[in-house]
């Protein structure tokens, strides 16, 4: 039995088939790749626990590289919303400095928060921001009265405080 190896040795050539290829048999690549995660989900997640340390500096070094590049900013990227996933979502480039911009502390990982409507294709606006100022801002956006509820809890803190003061 033969086997069937590259049909060409020019780079470019090779380039071309496997692109072909690829849009050829797109349908079947998808579905072999989805049963072979399913199948070795236990092993993927072992393999993502032992290794998360170098995964998280791999995506680190990833996403300074292609930080603000045009690449960058149009490549697909998952934006999730009311836990639906967006595709081909343009967003801002990603902050060389890693700094949040809200708080302006550098973190491993920002968060991009937006307020437009999502669309495929279209630049999003928003800020990248750390995780803590992400839950802050939804928080703040969901319930307009949280500057209130806020003082509210800082009055009741206060107060549970001194009687607990004058009660020793």
């Amino acid at each position: 039995m033969k086997v069937k190896t590259m049909p060409f040795k020019n780079l470019k050539k090779r380039k071309e088939y496997n692109k072909n290829y690829r849009s050829e048999h797109l349908e079947d690549i998808k579905r072999a790749n989805k049963e072979w995660y399913l199948n070795n989900k236990n092993r993927v997640k072992k393999y993502q626990e032992d290794n998360k340390e170098r995964i998280t500096e791999w995506q680190k070094k990833y996403d300074q590289k292609r930080a603000g590049s045009k690449k960058d900013r149009a490549r697909i990227t998952r934006l999730t919303s009311g836990g639906i996933g967006y595709h081909n979502v343009i967003k801002k480039p990603y902050p060389k400095t890693q700094k949040c911009q809200l708080c302006k502390k550098v973190k491993e990982h920002l968060e991009y928060h937006h307020w437009d409507k999502i669309e495929s294709g279209i630049e999003i606006k928003g800020i990248w921001i750390c995780h803590l100022c992400h839950k802050f801002i939804t928080l703040m956006e969901l319930n307009p009265n949280y500057p209130n509820l806020y003082k509210k809890y800082i009055k009741i803190k206060k107060k549970i405080n001194e009687t607990a003061r004058n009660d020793v």
